[in-house]
Order: C-alpha cells, then sequence, then structure tokens
C-alpha cells in the first residue's frame, strides 16, 4: 500500500433558532494505492455534537437518539465540479461493489458516536486505474424541544479512491479566458491519473509591474483522457484595474515533475 490520504468534515444539521447540532465524520476522504486481488481495510467514525457548546451538549435542545443509515453509492463530476450520484456499478471506474460494511443502519445516543467498518476487496483481474465510491452516512436526528419532538436530516459521504497499478499524470490547459472579474480555465486531463490541482494567478501591468497573486481555488480532476474541468479564479473584491493592458498568467501544479501554466493579454477599456 502506499501513503494514504485523509480528510474530515463536518455539516450542521439545524434543530431550533439558536442550536446546531452536528454530524461529523472522519475521514471525509480516503486516496490509497492497491493491487488486483489484495483487500484494503478502513473506519469510518460518525459522531454528533454541538460545535458551539461540544462539552455540555446542545444548547436547550435534547438529542434523544441519531438513527444513521449507510449507503454505497457511485459518483461523478461534470465539468464544473459538480458532483452527481448513481447506483453502485453504474458509472465507469466504480468500485462500490468491492466494498462491504460492518453495518447498513445503526443508533447513536445522545452526544454520541460509533464507528463503522469497511472492508474493500480488489478483484484479481482488475486492469490498473483509479477507481473510486462513496459512503454516505445519512441521518434523522430525533429531537426533544418544548411541547412535542422534532427531527432533521443530512447526509455526508466519505469518499474513497483507490489506484490499482502504475499510473500516468499528463495535463494541458486548453482554455485561458480573462476579463475584468478575473479568469477561466479549462483543464485536460491526457492520461489515466487522479489530478489535484494548486496554483497561481498573477496580473501584471505592461511595464511588467506585479498587481496581484492570488491562489487558485484547489480542484480535482477525475482520472481519463479527455476529462475537463472548468476552473474559475475570481480577482478579490475591490481589485480595480483602469483602462489599458495587462498580462494574466496561471502557473497550476497537478503533482507531476513539471508545472503547467497560461497567459494571456488582458485588455480593460479606458473611461
Amino acid at each position: 500500500m502506499g501513503a494514504l490520504l485523509v480528510t474530515t468534515a463536518m455539516i450542521v444539521v439545524s434543530a431550533a433558532p439558536g442550536s446546531a447540532e452536528s454530524l461529523v465524520i472522519s475521514p471525509l476522504k480516503v486516496e490509497t494505492d492497491a493491487i488486483a486481488g489484495g483487500v484494503f481495510d478502513g473506519v469510518i467514525h460518525a459522531s454528533i455534537i454541538d460545535p458551539l457548546n461540544p462539552e455540555k451538549g446542545s444548547r436547550g435542545v435534547s438529542v434523544r437518539r441519531a438513527h444513521l443509515q449507510m449507503l454505497i453509492r457511485d459518483w461523478d463530476m461534470a465539468a464544473d465540479g459538480t458532483m452527481s450520484y448513481s447506483s453502485p456499478g453504474s458509472t465507469a471506474g466504480s468500485c462500490a461493489s468491492w466494498i462491504t460494511l460492518s453495518a447498513q443502519s445503526l443508533d447513536i445516543a445522545d452526544g454520541g458516536s460509533t464507528d463503522i467498518a469497511y472492508h474493500v476487496r480488489i478483484p484479481r483481474d482488475t486492469p490498473d486505474g483509479v477507481y473510486r465510491a462513496v459512503v454516505f452516512c445519512k441521518t434523522s436526528l430525533k429531537m426533544a424541544r418544548g411541547r412535542g419532538d422534532s427531527s432533521d436530516s443530512a447526509a455526508v459521504g466519505a469518499i474513497l479512491y483507490l489506484t490499482v497499478g502504475p499510473h500516468l499524470k499528463r495535463a494541458c490547459i486548453s482554455g485561458f479566458t480573462t476579463s475584468s472579474t478575473g479568469a477561466d480555465i479549462v483543464i485536460r486531463n491526457e492520461a489515466d491519473g487522479l489530478l489535484r490541482i494548486t496554483g497561481t494567478l498573477d496580473v501584471e501591468d505592461a511595464a511588467g509591474k506585479k498587481l496581484l497573486e492570488i491562489p487558485a481555488p484547489a480542484a480535482v480532476v477525475l482520472p481519463g483522457a479527455g476529462r475537463l474541468r472548468d476552473l474559475r479564479v475570481p480577482f478579490p473584491p475591490g481589485f480595480h484595474l483602469a483602462g489599458g493592458q495587462y498580462r494574466v498568467t496561471a502557473i497550476l501544479d497537478y503533482g507531476a515533475a513539471a508545472l503547467m501554466g497560461a497567459r494571456a493579454t488582458l485588455t480593460i477599456p479606458s473611461g
């Protein structure tokens, strides 16, 4: 197995004015290398807290119980970063059918937490590539407040990436346009690797003086030659360009040995 990358997230469920019960899942994302015929095991930790008052419970709201339902789904991403979800095995690159969970549903006591174990068995005949799925934790929070009960629900998913065998990272910037409000970058994946994009956007005046340097929003480009990702990099509020010509440069890192970049001349009409 290669290095394991994990991240954590929290989703807030409004229970009553002035209070917020939160479903916290860790990890939110898992990325690891695997081999055909191998196995991978992990744990999803789920808890219900009040982030404003974690030690004393909810602020005037009693959580009687939280019922969790675990769901395994395929997912895909559009060029604009919008994610969509579908039944297991319906998407190219799915590993949803390889996953089994220790529990399909369970209850968490007031202010408690639980662990859900998952087991991934990679088929022996799996071709090299990057495979993905999402394990959703869907909850219904039963609240007791005032004269009666109420309930709120939420769902958050733990995304799993499995890279089987060697993979190649190769990409290019296939489109770069600028305006007075920012830049739009189109990134094209040209191989089978998962790309994580970071970088910067610079603005210089005609004399070469740097007027602005800002980070580009982090983005993911899914594997597959021809996969596109549209990346909008807005100028910060209050940044204004007077009439004239400017040079706008984007430098992006996608995890390969070399960086990629694009440059365009931006003309702002006078007056």
